[in-house]
C-alpha cells in the first residue's frame, strides 16, 4: 500500500509506456488493454487516459473451505475473502469521497450471488403459494363432488412425492459433490409442473379403464393401468432427464450443476411416482370400494350412493364434444 501511494504520475506513464511486465502475474501484460479514451503526446506516448480497468486478485484459504464449507454458493471461497469483496463493494460504491467528476463502475463476483440470492429468496413465499395453488387443482380434478369419491389425501400424497424426489435428488447431487447454486432455487417450480403431470396420466389411465374394460380384481386393474400409464410416463421423463443431461455438457459449471440436479430429481420423482403414490392410489381405491369418507377414513357411510351429478368429468363431457366438433368440416374449414 505504501508503494502504491508514494507512486508518482511520471512513474505510472513510464511503466505504462515501457514496462508492460505485470509485478504480480511476472509475465508480459498490455497495460493499455486496461485504459479507455486514452490521450498521447507527439511522440506516440501515452500521457493520459479518461478511463481505467482495475482487477483485484484474492486467494483462497483452500483449507478453511474444507474444514468450514465455503462462504459463498455456488463457488469455493472462504470467509475472509467473501468479506473482504463486501467490504471493497461498500467501499468502491461510497463515490462521496470522489473527485469531481470521478466516478466508479463496480463489478464484483459477490455482488451476482447477493443479488440472485435476494431476489431468488424473496420470492420462497411464492413457492408455497404455487404448491398450494397445484394442491388445489389436483385435489379438484381427482376428486368427485361427494364425500367418499373425493381425494384430499391422494392430492397431499401426489405433492409428497413430488417434494421427496426432490430432496432425494438434491441429496443424492449433494453425495456426489455437485455444487448448489442460487440459480438451483427455481428447480422447485420445474419440478412442481413436471412432477404433477405424472399423477394425471395414471389417476385418469386407471379411470378410463375401469369404465370402459370388463372389471377385474384391484390388482389385476393396476397391473393394466401401470402397462398403459407406465409407458406414457417413462417415455416423457427420460425425454426430460436426457434433454438435462444433454444441456450438462456444458463449459459453464453454474449450468452443468442445474442441469444434473433437474435430471436427476425428475428421475426420483418418476421413481416414487410409479411405485410410492401408486401404492397409495390403490389404498385410495380400496378406501372408496368400502365406501370410507375421503377426509376420515376412519368413517364409514353405509348408504352411501353416488349422485349422477358428480359421476362425469366436465373435462371429459368438453373433450368429447370438442372432438366431435373438430370432425365437422365447416370447424376444420375454420382452423385451417
Amino acid at each position: 500500500d505504501l508503494k502504491i501511494a508514494a507512486l508518482t504520475q511520471k512513474e505510472i506513464l513510464d511503466t505504462i509506456n515501457n514496462k508492460n511486465v505485470s509485478q504480480i502475474f511476472l509475465k508480459d501484460f498490455n497495460f493499455k488493454e486496461l485504459l479507455g479514451d486514452i490521450k498521447y503526446n507527439g511522440r506516440g506516448e501515452i500521457i493520459g487516459a479518461g478511463a481505467v480497468e482495475m482487477k483485484f486478485f484474492t486467494t483462497v484459504n483452500v483449507t478453511a473451505v474444507q474444514l468450514y464449507g465455503t462462504a459463498a454458493r455456488g463457488e469455493k471461497i472462504d470467509l475472509e475473502s467473501f468479506n473482504f469483496e463486501g467490504l471493497m463493494r461498500d467501499v468502491l460504491k461510497d463515490r462521496s469521497w470522489f473527485p469531481s467528476g470521478m466516478t466508479s463502475y463496480v463489478n464484483i463476483q459477490r455482488q451476482f450471488f447477493d443479488a440472485f440470492v435476494g431476489q431468488t429468496f424473496k420470492d420462497a413465499d411464492k413457492l408455497g403459494g404455487g404448491y398450494i395453488l397445484v394442491f388445489l387443482y389436483v385435489n379438484v380434478m381427482l376428486s368427485k363432488l361427494n364425500f367418499v369419491e373425493q381425494r384430499i389425501w391422494l392430492s397431499v400424497i401426489g405433492i409428497l412425492s413430488v417434494v421427496m424426489g426432490m430432496i432425494l435428488g438434491y441429496g443424492l447431487c449433494s453425495l456426489f459433490g455437485l455444487f448448489y447454486s442460487a440459480a438451483h432455487t427455481v428447480i422447485p417450480f420445474l419440478l412442481l409442473g413436471i412432477g404433477i403431470d405424472n399423477i394425471f396420466v395414471i389417476t385418469q389411465t386407471f379411470n378410463t379403464l375401469e369404465t370402459t374394460s370388463t372389471p377385474l380384481p384391484l390388482a389385476e386393474r393396476f397391473g393394466q393401468t401401470m402397462k398403459h400409464a407406465g409407458v406414457a410416463v417413462s417415455v416423457t421423463t427420460f425425454t426430460d432427464v436426457i434433454a438435462f443431461f444433454v444441456g450438462s455438457n456444458t463449459l459453464l459449471p453454474g449450468l452443468e450443476s442445474f442441469c444434473i440436479y433437474a435430471a436427476v430429481a425428475i428421475f426420483c420423482i418418476y421413481a416414487l411416482q410409479v411405485t410410492h403414490f401408486v401404492a397409495w392410489f390403490s389404498l385410495d381405491v380400496r378406501r372408496q370400494n368400502a365406501h370410507r369418507d375421503g377426509c376420515l377414513c376412519c368413517y364409514t357411510h353405509k348408504n352411501f350412493k353416488s349422485y349422477d351429478f358428480s359421476k362425469g368429468s366436465l373435462l371429459n363431457k368438453a373433450f368429447a364434444y370438442i372432438g366431435v366438433l373438430i370432425t365437422k368440416k365447416a370447424v376444420q374449414a375454420v382452423i385451417l
